[in-house]
């Protein structure tokens, strides 16, 4: 068999297997921020962190704070810079990234703040290491510019490491504890060769990156957050009366085309005529999750499980998931409050 065949059946093969899969919708979920202490000081400052670059991550992890939004709501109040400006100036405190605890209580106290971010970059660095790559180039042309002739050089490249370690810190006014603490560390590689046709990033844009790793965790540490996963749907007409099976195979392609809302409408439609179908019961409740009905959902899901005959790995998994957000929203929702 020709490498050329091979190749083609491969496609074929990959192309059957993804018509046959299961399709999937996109159901986004309020999740619980990690930490329940961070999570409840919503009216906060940030100080300048210690180390290289301290004052940059701080104003960007005030941002971050600034522009979380739940339901339409400001998640976290924060300390306006000249507030804190002014507050330093009061108590001659320098802002260099290095604070005493009792300082950090004091200007919590002076501005209102329940919390205070402060904390420390133990690493912020970019490392080159060359090395030589062979590339495969024509040594020879004939007269119509077709190559005759190859040979291999040897090209120097460089592979660039970025390395970021933050601590950050939250400190509760009230009590002078450290409620949150946790350090994130980040490391960012790009390789680039001198015959690339684009260039190797800089080490600041590197270390950029890394830093805006470390935020999107941090951000998913101290709030709750909106997550998007994929759940799959059943296609089985198993159940269901001649009468309906075109009707059902209608909506599981409009929720292939991204249409849930369409599928989820005829799927109520065959439901509503008291059809017992484990498929249809389970896509109702993907439906029901997708709206937010957790109770609902798990409902429907737990009727399609006992329709029944033998184990569906599908129907296992959105057990799975609804039971642990319902468990998870409890906690957001409490978050929130």
């Amino acid at each position: 068999m020709s490498h050329l065949l091979r190749l083609c059946l491969v496609f074929i093969c990959c192309g059957l297997l993804a018509a046959c899969a299961a399709p999937r919708v996109a159901i986004t979920t309020l999740e619980p921020g990690s930490s329940i202490e961070a999570a409840r000081l919503k009216t906060v400052a940030v100080l300048p962190f210690n180390g290289s670059g301290g004052a940059t991550l701080a104003a960007e992890i005030e941002a971050m704070l600034a522009g979380i939004r739940l339901d339409g709501k400001q998640y976290f109040q924060v300390v306006s810079r000249s507030d804190l400006d002014k507050v330093f100036s009061e108590l001659k405190l320098s802002i260099s990234g290095d604070f005493h605890p009792e300082d950090v209580v004091q200007v919590g106290m002076l501005t209102g703040a329940r919390g205070i971010y402060t904390g420390q970059i133990t690493a912020r660095s970019v490392t080159d290491s060359r090395y030589l790559t062979e590339r495969r180039v024509c040594s020879t042309t004939n007269a119509k510019g077709k190559c005759t002739a190859w040979t291999t050089t040897k090209v120097p490249c460089i592979r660039r490491t970025a390395l970021l370690d933050v601590t950050p810190r939250l400190i509760e006014v009230q009590s002078g504890r450290v409620v949150f603490s946790e350090l994130y560390r980040e490391q960012r590689e790009e390789s680039g060769c001198r015959d690339d046709s684009s260039p190797l990033p800089t080490p600041e844009e590197l270390l950029r990156q890394a830093q805006q790793q470390v935020i999107e965790r941090l951000r998913k540490d101290i709030a709750p957050y909106y997550r998007t996963s994929q759940v799959r749907l059943l296609e089985s007409t198993e159940g269901l009366p001649a009468s309906h099976q075109q009707a059902f195979e209608n909506a599981l392609e409009f929720a292939k085309a991204k249409r849930l809302d369409r599928a989820c409408s005829i799927w109520q439609q065959i439901g509503g005529s008291g059809v017992q179908s484990a498929a249809l019961q389970h896509n109702l409740g993907v439906c029901a999750e997708e709206n937010g009905d957790l109770e609902a959902a798990l409902s429907l899901i737990t009727r399609a499980d006992g329709l029944l005959t033998k184990p569906d790995e599908v129907v296992t998994e959105s057990l799975q998931r609804v039971r642990e957000g319902l468990a998870k929203r409890a906690k957001a929702r409490q978050q929130v409050q």
